[in-house]
């Protein structure tokens, strides 16, 4: 709607619309000190002009915005009832799309009851079936574990009456020997009865024989028996003089041996091996052990460098140490350090230069 416009004034008039306009100018003053001026009115007339232009250009254009919004207003009105009967027919497609679904559903889920159904029937038939089938197996086991269990209690009861009869002939049997044996105990017994009584004879005669002997007698035993223990007394101090005789005879004998020994080491030392050769030969006897060996090997060589031993048995340094000191723990080698060169496995009576 167009907007209302006010009246402008009567021309000549200086009426109060043109007071707040002109309100503090110059040109103002002037047409109220002499309203009778001919410019000062035709400056105003041209403002009126101006002023009524304006207001009809502006009410011109709010008149077309007006139209222009009903314009808008009926297309939109138009829009929005194409959009809903659009959405009323998809609407009402989904509805049937749904209806049919639900029906093809409803009729899927009774296909399915009914073969359900179908089937439901099928398996009672068959496990009626089986019911059957299970319980005529029962009856036939049922039926052989009873003439199973007739069969073992006739077992049973042939194999009591055996062993009854096996108790019988054991508890005769025990009897016959309970018998024999009660018989062989009054033999005994009386024997033993008559032993006791002629042992009681014996002893009472040689108490009477005893008491018989004169005082003489006993004497003359008792010098006997001092007198040979004055014989055994002499003989065991003669013995002891004897055995001291032979200790120091021995011990002599001894020392010359080894005196006689260390000069004829003096006279030939034994060298020292510093390698045993793969093709040294050995005998082993079955008990015996690479320790055995070693031993031979030392008896014969006499010395021997540890590191020849690991090389010749195939075996590491601390192995041959180990060994080495097994036949020093039990006094057949005796291991020596010397100041130059590896250590070395001696025989027992061996003395090295470093000892003299």
């Amino acid at each position: 709607m167009a907007n209302k416009v006010k009246k402008s004034p009567a021309k000549g008039s200086l009426g109060n619309p043109f007071s707040k306009l002109f309100k503090g100018n110059s040109i103002w003053k002037r047409v109220q000190s002499d309203p009778k001026d001919k410019e000062i009115k035709k400056s105003i007339e041209e403002i009126r002009r101006r002023k009524d232009e304006i207001k009809r250009e502006k009410a011109v254009e709010s008149k077309k915005r007006e139209t222009e919004r009903l314009k808008l207003k009926e297309e939109n009105k138009k829009r929005r009832e194409e959009i809903k009967k659009q959405r009323s027919t998809e609407r009402q497609k989904r509805e049937t799309e749904r209806s049919k679904l639900k029906e093809e559903k409803a009729r899927k889920i009774e296909e399915i009851r009914r073969q359900k159904a179908i089937a439901r029937e099928k398996r009672k038939v068959e496990r009626l079936k089986l019911k059957e089938e299970r319980r005529k197996r029962k009856e036939e086991e049922r039926r052989k574990f009873m003439e199973e269990r007739k069969k073992r209690r006739l077992e049973k009861l042939k194999l009591k009456e055996e062993k009854r009869k096996a108790r019988e002939n054991l508890r005769k049997e025990k009897a016959a020997e309970k018998e024999k044996r009660n018989a062989e105990l009054i033999r005994l017994k009386e024997e033993v009865r008559k032993r006791k009584l002629i042992e009681k004879e014996e002893k009472r005669r040689r108490k009477v024989e005893e008491k018989e002997r004169t005082k003489e007698e006993r004497l003359r035993e008792k010098e006997e028996r001092w007198r040979r223990k004055e014989e055994i007394k002499r003989e065991k101090v003669m013995q002891k003089e004897k055995k001291k005789v032979e200790k120091l005879r021995f011990k002599e004998e001894k020392r010359r041996a080894r005196e006689e020994e260390k000069g004829k080491r003096e006279k030939q030392r034994v060298p020292l091996v510093r390698e045993l050769s793969r093709s040294l030969k050995i005998s082993k006897e079955r008990y015996e052990t690479d320790i055995d060996v070693l031993y031979k090997i030392i008896e014969k060589n006499g010395r021997i460098k540890l590191t020849a031993i690991s090389n010749y048995f195939g075996i590491d340094k601390k192995k041959a140490e180990e060994w080495a000191s097994v036949l020093q723990e039990h006094e057949l080698a005796e291991i020596h350090y010397p100041a130059i060169g590896g250590p070395e496995l001696r025989r027992k009576e061996e003395e090295t230069e470093d000892a003299k």
